[in-house]
């Protein structure tokens, strides 16, 4: 035999815990669950669930390691079995029984619905799960609903990416209008966007710019200098042709904003293969050419469209 504990403890609520789990948890209230014994609890498995005759204040506490099973000492008034550590499972036992007190707890215990089987609680955690998971997809739904001012777009629009997210702070509602035109109308207002911004920014009178809107009209890929936006902006900034003219933000919060620089990419945007990525892209860096009068632009393009 072996000592391994021999003082007092405090109880409150006339019980106390032994726990051996790898992580402590709150207790576990259903471990005496199936039992015939309510002054030891043991149906969770690394967890001891203990009543003693005292509601509260100290105890004492010994606790001994054994080869075998001890004689029952003639003194103890209540004495119940159950597997823990390091013995086997075994049944557990009520090995005497004196009082009324013990009597009632062990009632109590026959009382309580058996502990759930293996299959029902890995069902019971698989629902758990997707429980999880139903809360995970909610949350991300709300957040992308959010993302597009309240109310999430078709496929057509998320697939088709590009700068649309400019469009949705500025007038979401015509992302929709746009997108319910169909390829030929989204073709057409691309171009037209394109148009706009660059005529807007005095753009369309510079001869290889304005040989790029003819292309787009035509359905042609951009060429030349326009081949990429990289080598587009460096022959805009260096070309004495190009005006220089400022215009301020979408929002008005900044008066000098290069409105050329706004404008080239409408260009880009129009030329786009996908008709809706291109009317959607077009529109939207033609309201940063035309700055706070966007709505003024934006109203005309609903006028092309109705």
């Amino acid at each position: 035999m072996r000592t391994v504990y021999s003082g007092e403890l405090h109880v409150s609520y006339m019980q106390f815990y032994v726990d051996s789990r790898r992580e402590f948890g709150e207790e576990p209230w259903d471990s005496r669950a199936g039992q015939r014994n309510g002054l030891c609890g043991a149906a969770v498995p690394g967890f001891l669930f203990c009543t003693t005759g005292l509601h509260t204040g100290r105890v004492g506490l010994t606790v001994e390691v054994h080869e075998d099973a001890p004689p029952v000492a003639e003194c103890w008034e209540e004495v119940v079995e159950v597997s823990f550590r390091p013995a086997p499972p075994a049944p557990e036992l009520i090995v005497r029984e004196t009082s009324r007190q013990a009597a009632y707890w062990h009632g109590v215990a026959r009382g309580l619905p058996p502990p759930p089987t293996a299959e029902e609680l890995a069902e019971a955690e698989r629902r758990r799960q997707e429980a999880k998971e139903r809360e995970r997809a909610e949350a991300r739904e709300r957040a992308e609903r959010r993302r597009w001012g309240g109310r999430i777009p078709s496929e057509r629009v998320l697939a088709a990416g590009g700068n649309v997210m400019m469009l949705v702070r500025l007038d979401r509602d015509l992302i929709d209008v746009v997108d319910a035109a169909g390829p030929a109308a989204q073709r057409d207002l691309a171009g037209w966007a394109a148009r706009r911004a660059l005529s807007a920014a005095g753009l369309d009178r510079v001869g290889w710019i304005a040989a790029g809107l003819d292309a787009v009209d035509r359905g042609e890929a951009l060429a030349g200098p326009l081949a990429d936006l990289t080598r587009a902006f460096e022959r805009l900034f260096a070309d004495p042709d190009v005006p220089h003219t400022l215009v301020d933000s979408t929002d008005s919060r900044c008066d000098k904003v290069l409105q050329q620089a706004m404008a080239l990419p409408a260009l880009f945007g129009a030329a786009e293969p996908n008709p809706l990525r291109a009317a959607l892209d077009a529109l939207s860096h033609a309201a940063a050419a035309w700055g706070s009068a966007y709505p003024d632009l934006f109203a005309e393009a609903r006028a092309r469209l109705s």
